[in-house]
């Protein structure tokens, strides 16, 4: 799935108060400098230790790089959160 498909409306990340911004409701202007992200697999458990997303052809857990600058925050059931050099978004899936 791309970024431009189905997205949430917005998601909360653990420990935040602020609702983080679905992908399709970031500027433009903003969208245009992400890094392109396809979502091909997701596998969502209640222990962090087992989520994962195959992500731009490449298994990639919590806290890690997915492209240069681009860092997964987040899995949850149907939505992760990432993270562009400090602009946080979420994905649907």
């Amino acid at each position: 799935m791309s970024t431009a498909a189905k997205q949430p409306p917005s998601a909360t990340a653990p420990g935040d108060a602020a609702p983080v911004p679905g992908f399709g409701q970031l500027s433009a202007e903003a969208r245009a400098q992400l890094p392109a992200v396809n979502v091909s697999g997701v596998t969502y458990s209640k222990d962090a230790a087992i989520r994962m997303l195959i992500v731009n052809g490449k298994v990639v857990q919590e806290g890690q790089e997915i492209a240069p600058g681009l860092s997964l925050e987040t899995i949850g059931p149907r939505s992760a959160v990432l993270n562009h050099r400090g602009m946080r978004y979420s994905i649907g899936y």
